[in-house]
């Protein structure tokens, strides 16, 4: 699967896509908050606490 993804990545650039291979986790999840804030109201807190717990 690691080589089936890494070979679409690869083509995906070849096609001018820009893929970011690093994440400041902290800015995305601080910029992510309010839609969070949404989903916990629409789906419970419980809910998308197991869903952040799939790793």
């Amino acid at each position: 699967m690691d080589e089936d993804d890494a070979k679409g990545v690869a083509d995906l650039r070849a096609k001018g896509m820009t893929v970011v291979d690093t994440l400041d986790k902290s800015a995305f999840v601080k910029a992510l908050a309010p839609v969070n804030a949404e989903f916990e109201k629409q789906f419970g807190k419980a809910e998308i606490e197991k869903i952040r717990a799939v790793k």
